[in-house]
């Protein structure tokens, strides 16, 4: 447990399923999941209090921060809870930065949080001049609603003031648009790209088109985007109305305006600080506000990261070279050529692979080399035209093509079809007889007697051998061997 502390200290407390690994490790024990998940959380109650004590100390969170912050920055912390049951709904924590040095675009964006609790995390990001993050405000609240991005961006608004305008950078989330009309309605709103690209893909599969909007949004320059758009509506005019419909001003580069000085068509830094901000997601609601409100965040501490002046490097010339014994580290040879690229995610553009044509049939999909002739049922009929040459005379000639004679198979009849055939037959010709093995029999004999020249002395053996055909016994026995080795009779039912 001491170890666990000391290690919470510093860094983050493992998984419960690395504490299990790490226990059968050095004490050679192993522990149950839900073991190591009940002493991980005695950990964190230790280091962090109770979460249900910390949502009682908002209120004084939020006096704190105003008496020790106002003094120095404009900052607004505020809270809300219900009316009837006195549970938490949320809390908002803003500092107006040193809008100097930063430029006038906000990233909107929400995650949710890992505690006990659960809930949401809005975060108001900016950049500065060197494209470092710049943390505007937080908001924790129990859900994604316009009614907590409402009373989000009106603390906001509060401490940047009426005077200045900005560009708000949001994927168009449940609330934001709605919130965002309402208190920055004379500011830009651009769409992250990649959001409105998934939303276009839902609608449109063909990559080519995914290849033109790309093409027209990262464009700087109208001509370039106008020639990408024509290309768009010649090949899919309801594509190009549906991007019509979502406001080029939103999401195409050429048409972003210069007051915001940034260029960016994705929501990409709010989603580095949300990364950024994951280690603390599970910690409970006073800790996650303490963090933020660290003074690392300042403007004080970002001067002192840069104070110190560094000399340049002298040449190699100059270098003292001592003893060369170091060596390169072991080669390690992989079974393959070494991958110079990264593998691009599936939305990306660029990651279908490029479709081979086929110079002989004009298939995509396959090489001339490896061609088994066209699609099914296009490959020519009939004999192609060839031209002979006799090897004696060195003559050409051309042959007549061949006539193909197909023979006409004869019906093969099964047997319980000529049994009948035969036996209708023989009604016919003989009405007294009334078994179809009978006439069939007698009708058979007849015929090979006909067709075949048989001698005469055949004849009176075969009717001899034969003469229970055309009639059926009332009982017909069986021998069954026995398996003690006695035959003995069997009796089947009657016909």
């Amino acid at each position: 447990m001491e170890r666990l502390e000391t290690l919470g200290n510093n860094n983050n407390i493992p998984d419960p399923e690395s504490l299990a690994n790490e226990f059968n490790k050095t004490m050679k024990v192993n522990i149950k999941y839900h073991t190591a998940w009940r002493a991980r959380n005695i950990v964190l109650l230790n280091l962090y209090g109770s979460y249900e004590e910390q949502y009682k100390k908002i209120p004084a969170l939020c006096e704190m921060v105003k008496v020790t912050l106002k003094k120095m920055y404009a900052c607004v912390a505020s809270f809300s809870y219900g009316s009837t049951d006195n549970t938490f709904l949320s809390m908002t924590l803003c500092f107006k930065p040193s809008l100097d040095g930063c430029r006038k675009i906000i990233g909107l964006d929400a995650c949710h949080l890992y505690e006990k609790y659960g809930g949401v995390l809005m975060v108001a990001t900016g950049l500065d001049v060197q494209n470092g993050l710049v943390s505007l405000g937080i908001m924790v609240c129990r859900n994604e609603t316009i009614e907590n991005w409402k009373i989000f961006l009106k603390d906001l608004k509060a401490i940047l003031g009426e005077d200045l305008h900005f560009t708000i950078m949001s994927d168009k989330q449940k609330g934001i648009s709605e919130a965002c009309d309402k208190y920055f309605c004379l500011d830009e709103h651009r769409v992250c790209f990649r959001h409105l690209m998934k939303n276009f893909k839902k609608y449109f599969k063909s990559f080519s088109l995914h290849t033109h909007f790309w093409n027209a949004a990262k464009c700087y320059k109208k001509r370039h985007y106008q020639q990408h758009m024509d290309k768009l509506f010649a090949e899919d005019e309801k594509a190009a109305m549906y991007l019509l419909d979502q406001k080029p001003e939103c999401w195409s580069r050429c048409h972003f305006s210069n007051d915001s000085k940034c260029e960016h068509i994705n929501n990409n830094f709010s989603e580095s600080f949300n990364n950024m901000a994951k280690p603390f997601r599970d910690k409970p609601i006073i800790t996650l506000g303490q963090i933020y409100c660290d003074p690392v965040y300042s403007v004080e501490y970002y001067k002192n990261t840069y104070a110190p002046e560094f000399e340049p490097l002298s040449d190699e010339i100059d270098w003292n070279i001592l003893v060369e014994f170091i060596n390169p580290h072991v080669i390690i040879i992989k079974t393959r050529r070494p991958r110079k690229k990264r593998i691009p995610s599936y939305d990306e553009a660029g990651s279908v692979k490029k479709m081979r044509k086929c110079k002989k049939c004009g298939i995509y999909g396959h090489y001339a080399v490896t061609c088994g002739g066209a699609e099914v049922g296009k490959n020519p009929k009939g004999n192609k035209p060839r031209t002979c040459v006799d090897g004696s005379t060195s003559t050409p000639y051309v042959p007549e093509p061949s006539k193909r004679k197909y023979k006409r198979k004869k019906p093969v009849a099964s047997a319980s079809a000529g049994a009948s055939t035969t036996a209708k037959d023989g009604m016919k010709n003989n009405n007294s007889s009334k078994t179809c093995v009978g006439e069939s029999s007698k009708q058979g004999a007849a015929k090979s007697g006909q067709g075949s020249k048989r001698k005469a002395s055949s004849q009176p053996a075969f009717n001899q051998t034969n003469k229970h055909v055309g009639s059926v016994n009332n009982k017909v026995t069986f021998t069954v061997a026995d398996p003690k080795g006695k035959k003995k009779p069997k009796n089947y039912m009657k016909i």
